[in-house]
């Protein structure tokens, strides 16, 4: 005698190819970790800061970022660097916290302020 296995209900088949979806996603972050681990085990870097994207918006987080990024940038590109996953209205929200973030950095002296001809808006590059 044969087993007969009937196909599942249209819902509780969504429901598993969903998570079939997810683990799947796991598994390559995983992957990419247990990379990025081999990586730092095989090479050992005498310095570094890890910027995680979508971590908290703080002046640290901001800090260890311009140490790592030497070239003058502004806002928009910081906040779509760090934030990928955000909407358009939340990345508003963030430049606009991450301007006056760098307006209090740049009168601490901790980054400099640069404006380019044509181009609209501040540039911001670490100073110390």
């Amino acid at each position: 005698m044969k087993d007969i296995k009937q196909p599942l209900p249209t819902h509780i088949q969504q429901i598993i190819d969903q998570l079939d979806g997810q683990i799947a996603q796991y598994k390559e972050l995983i992957e990419r970790l247990e990379f990025t681990k081999k990586m730092w085990i095989q090479h050992q870097p005498v310095e570094s800061n890890i910027i995680m994207t979508n971590a908290p918006l703080t002046r640290e987080t901001i800090r260890n970022f311009m140490k790592m990024y030497s070239q003058p940038t502004q806002t928009v590109k910081v906040i779509d660097i760090l934030y990928p996953k955000k909407s358009e209205e939340e990345k508003g929200k963030l430049v606009k916290t991450l301007s006056v973030i760098f307006n209090q950095m740049a009168k601490e002296g901790e980054i400099t302020i640069e404006r380019k001809e044509g181009i609209k808006g501040n540039f911001y590059k670490w100073k110390k």
